[in-house]
């Protein structure tokens, strides 16, 4: 687990595509030393901070199987009951589905990676295509709806998703179409479910957050959180609950005593107010916050913090992006799977990350 700290503006956008683009067949996972951001030109090497740091389809049957075990395909055995669906001789085509506004960026990472993949020549001598992304602005229904039109009309091979309201895992899983993000909720906990961070399955077991409130803790001054009060700020879904309740029970185990909200209500809800967060915050006694929310909701918190003169210690899941830096100096953001950009003189992965991505939008 890495904890970066944001003190200055920094200058690109690429720390944005981490999540996207960590899907790299190089090693990218994370290391355990954390990065703290102290200048901002993105080849600034960073100083440390202690912690750890197109077949045919219809709505009946959304996924044809390959008909026999003995085809080969470039040399390798094919199995029956794979999907084909969206396969042919020279392309797979996919999609996506992603809420725009927390993840913009995520469909570039995920088009830098396909295309340093099809110009070293695909699967198989098969381009990856993607169809379109579809914005589901944070609303389960509108996900499951586009799940469909990419599965049912568009006839994708595979889907990419990136969305806290992630609700076509089942149907995916039930009609045979993988599909791959960020594994933060229940639906991929299945087996056409390719998360590449977070691991919530089995659901029962806490083992996604498991490493938080160490890394965070060594981030504080003295390196623990033994005497710390300590107020957690979720939304009021599934998931930040269960994050909240996992991370009760470890900063306490540190020595901590804790207060958990869960009332920032989940988008598209929109909070216009974060005055009474503030003082559930201040009523507390925390001197140190941690805000399990999405992008709009944090950024509004740390805002609403900073302007109520707030000196604790604040840690967040979703500001490692420069743009956002304004918003959120001092501020401290959890990274999980991945180095940071600023790592890429030391880690070849990080650099080829930033490379594949300026190569597809040089504008990022």
């Amino acid at each position: 687990m890495i904890v970066i700290r944001v003190r200055v503006i920094a200058a690109t956008a690429v720390a944005a595509l981490l999540v996207a683009s960590c899907g790299s067949d190089d090693d990218g996972t994370a290391g355990d030393d954390a990065t703290e951001v102290t200048e901002a030109p993105p080849d600034t090497s960073a100083d440390g901070v202690t912690t750890d740091a197109p077949a045919d389809t219809t709505a009946d049957t959304t996924a044809d199987t390959a008909a026999t075990t003995d085809e080969t395909d470039a040399g390798v055995d094919i199995p029956d009951d794979l999907p084909t669906q969206g396969v042919t001789d020279t392309e797979i085509k996919v999609g996506g589905v992603y809420t725009q506004a927390a993840y913009a960026d995520y469909a570039v990472g995920v088009q830098a990676r396909l295309d340093r993949l099809n110009a070293e020549g695909g699967v198989h001598g098969r381009q990856i295509v993607v169809t379109e992304w579809l914005d589901d602005g944070a609303d389960p229904t509108t996900n499951a709806d586009q799940v469909r039109k990419l599965v049912e009309q568009e006839g994708v091979f595979s889907v990419f998703a990136i969305s806290q309201a992630l609700s076509g895992g089942t149907y995916m899983a039930e009609n045979n179409v993988p599909y791959f993000g960020w594994a933060i909720s229940p639906d991929w906990c299945n087996e056409l479910a390719f998360g590449h961070a977070g691991n919530t399955c089995p659901t029962e077991e806490a083992a996604m957050l498991a490493s938080f409130a160490t890394s965070m803790e060594r981030a504080l001054e003295g390196g623990t959180a033994e005497g710390r009060n300590v107020a957690i700020i979720g939304e009021d879904n599934d998931l930040a609950v269960r994050a909240t309740e996992q991370m009760v029970t470890q900063w306490t185990d540190e020595g901590a005593t804790v207060a958990a909200f869960n009332n920032l209500a989940t988008p598209p809800t929109v909070v216009s107010d974060f005055a009474p967060f503030v003082l559930d915050v201040q009523e507390s006694g925390a001197d140190v916050v941690v805000i399990v929310a999405s992008p709009g909701n944090t950024i509004g918190m740390i805002s609403a913090l900073t302007a109520t003169g707030f000196e604790g210690d604040v840690f967040n899941f979703v500001t490692y992006d420069p743009r956002l830096a304004p918003l959120a100096n001092g501020v401290f953001t959890m990274i999980q799977g991945v180095h940071p950009w600023e790592a890429a003189d030391s880690v070849p992965a990080v650099q080829q990350m930033i490379d594949d991505v300026m190569a597809t939008d040089s504008d990022v």
